[in-house]
């Protein structure tokens, strides 16, 4: 810090016009140090402060506030708050441009679910067709019973089982509703 050779008293009023800062920025820099440990705002008595010593002080206080403000990296070049700020901004935006495309990959277009739960159904009816002529010769030879008898046995219940899966698949046509987007997450 600046030594000042002497002091020179002076009002609260004409060290505001010096250093061009109201009464509380006076009154709150009197109560704060610079980083050496010096008083930025010297007061001799009430109403009244040594002038030098006060104008020194501030200097030294707007020095160390814009050092402190002046941050430079490890190959010592000055870093720009503003800078830094938009550009961790853009980053964090491109982080979420990402994120989003990373989702738009999981989703599933509705036509190709509804294709694939159309080939499961088919391949579902297939098995439940197939039965009744794959068991009832089986059953027939086991029961001692007529195939034909067994057959349409089976073949009812495969037809109340396919009407009442279709029933439920029909409820959750209904649920889903005719209108739902065009794509959906599996």
């Amino acid at each position: 810090m600046l030594e000042p050779p002497r002091t020179i008293p002076a009002h609260l009023a004409d060290l505001q016009y010096a250093l061009g800062i109201g009464d509380r920025q006076i009154q709150k820099l009197r109560k704060e140090y610079n980083l050496d440990g010096s008083s930025i705002i010297v007061q001799i008595k009430r109403g009244e402060y040594d002038l030098l010593q006060s104008v020194c002080g501030y200097l030294t206080y707007q020095r160390d506030t814009i050092e402190r403000k002046t941050k430079t990296d490890d190959n010592g070049d000055t870093i720009n708050p503003a800078v830094e700020t938009a550009l961790l901004k853009r980053t964090q935006r491109f982080k979420l441009e990402l994120e989003i495309e990373e989702e738009r990959k999981r989703l599933v277009d509705v036509n190709d679910v509804r294709t694939s739960w159309l080939e499961i159904i088919s391949l579902l009816n297939s098995f439940i067709d197939a039965l009744p002529g794959r068991l009832s010769g089986e059953l027939a030879s086991e029961l001692d019973v007529d195939t034909a008898h067994i057959y349409d046995i089976l073949l009812g219940e495969s037809i109340q089982i396919r009407e009442s899966i279709a029933k439920r698949l029909t409820a959750i046509g209904h649920h889903s509703g005719d209108g739902e987007s065009s794509q959906t997450t599996p």
